[in-house]
């Protein structure tokens, strides 16, 4: 459960992903089947989760996390770094039956990439983990939450907010078709084009295809 030393006034909580990026970069990207030698190598923490809470912390705003990880050398070194961020990571639990998630990310010299996500135990961030997360959040919270667990636990994030008069921002990435009752328990939702072409089925080219979205 998250810390409540705080009283959790006027908190950020996000309830979402942690992934490890595991980022290479070479010349060009490798065609299937064809292995390359690149010239760089770095780990970063990342998931969308992740990312929110530490932009987030960064911009000066009180953050909790709640996310799933794995009892491994990646889930200690995430909880870490999200710490060093001012981060209360309280709200994180621990998968013994899963590897933390983790991206391996392939990137050229000219910026492009390809990436392949693993989500181990973000997938395993069940209704009961978040319910018990979120017991006690207070009606000045906001709560932060993105596609990347599964959406049973999202749906549950947003109805125990609805219950508790908190403000939901929602970022529907990874893009897929969302049930009505999410849209109504959102405050805020903030798409990309692609994303927005999907959940509206209006094709975006101008202002006001965008407004119609």
């Amino acid at each position: 459960m998250l810390s409540m030393n705080t009283s959790i006034k006027d908190q950020i909580i996000v309830v979402g992903s942690i992934n490890t990026d595991m980022v290479v970069g070479a010349k060009k990207l490798p065609k299937p089947g064809e292995t390359l030698i690149g010239h760089k190598f770095f780990m970063n923490p990342g998931g969308k989760g992740g990312n929110q809470a530490v932009a987030a912390a960064r911009l000066g705003g009180e953050v909790s996390m709640v996310a799933n990880l794995g009892a491994d050398v990646f889930g200690d070194s995430a909880i870490a770094k999200l710490t060093d961020e001012g981060i209360d990571c309280a709200g994180i639990s621990r998968d013994n039956d899963s590897p933390s998630g983790v991206a391996i990310i392939n990137v050229d010299d000219e910026g492009e990439n390809q990436i392949v996500v693993a989500p181990g135990a973000n997938a395993n961030l069940n209704t009961r983990l978040v319910s018990a997360a979120l017991e006690q959040i207070a009606p000045s919270s906001i709560v932060l939450l993105q596609l990347e667990i599964p959406i049973v636990s999202v749906a549950r994030a947003i109805e125990v907010c609805q219950q508790k008069r908190c403000r939901v921002i929602l970022d529907p990435a990874p893009a897929q078709a969302l049930p009505k009752s999410i849209f109504e328990g959102t405050y805020l939702l903030t798409p990309n084009k692609n994303e927005a072409e999907l959940l509206s089925g209006i094709s975006i080219s101008d202002r006001d295809s965008v407004t119609c979205a």
